[in-house]
């Protein structure tokens, strides 16, 4: 009989190379002086060898005397996703099946919680409010200790997106639909936004150390790139992991 198959998703940010050494060696090529530097997009603007900078703000129109400025945009980082075949055996794949029961429970639960004030007391539930009671709720429900406190935490997450998500609609005019309740085959995946701590990638053995999970065998089919910033544990629509 074949194991059954999880699929493991790291999302990793990639670092360009430093801007100070990008700029230099593009100022020293082009015989240039950098003189600006505008936050978020990085716009490096670059005039002649021996002319002094005009103090340019960001967002000011260049002027007509600097129509031979070089300008050059830069994008630091970006993202990709990496996933690979799991292979937990019967004991680590009853885990994941109670870690995703688990996990439901808590978004019904959190969801009723957001409903529940807006319709009794016209109040809404912030996203922090609700990171604040899951200590709460563990001691209410002894099973929820099991599951890592990030992986909660991507729960009501998820929650807050999906409600945010409800009032951008309406606020657009568009058909809302409310978030519902999910049923055992909708709630499939298990996230940690914190990579190493959730699942920690060994290519050597081809193992994924996953917390109180053990190693997961995996097929190791390319190798991993950048700094893992999210690991998602997902089950297939076929109940295969």
């Amino acid at each position: 009989m074949l194991l059954p198959l999880a699929l493991a998703q790291f999302i990793c940010s990639y670092a360009a190379s430093s801007m100070n050494v990008a700029v230099s060696n593009m100022a020293h090529d082009l015989g240039t002086t950098v003189y600006g530097i505008q936050p978020v997009i990085t716009l490096f603007t670059l005039t002649e060898a021996g002319q002094k900078a005009p103090g340019l703000e960001p967002g000011d129109e260049w002027p007509t005397s600097l129509a031979r400025t070089h300008a050059l945009g830069y994008n630091a980082s970006r993202r990709k996703t990496f996933s690979y075949r799991l292979y937990p055996n019967k004991e680590q794949q009853r885990l994941l099946e109670r870690h995703l029961a688990q996990c439901r429970w808590l978004y019904h639960h959190v969801l009723a919680e957001r409903r529940d004030a807006w319709q009794q007391r016209q109040e809404s539930v912030r996203l922090y409010d609700q990171h604040a009671t899951l200590p709460a709720r563990k001691a209410e429900r002894p099973a929820l200790a099991g599951v890592q406190a990030p992986v909660l935490q991507n729960v009501a997450g998820r929650t807050d997106r999906a409600c945010k998500a409800f009032f951008r609609r309406c606020a657009a005019g568009e058909k809302p639909g409310y978030p519902r309740c999910r049923g055992a085959g909708r709630y499939a995946s298990l996230t940690c936004p914190q990579g190493p701590v959730g699942g920690k990638l060994d290519a050597g053995t081809q193992r994924l150390h996953v917390m109180n999970g053990g190693r997961v065998k995996l097929v190791y089919h390319r190798p991993l790139e950048g700094t893992p910033k999210t690991a998602t544990l997902s089950r297939s629509s076929t109940d295969k992991w």
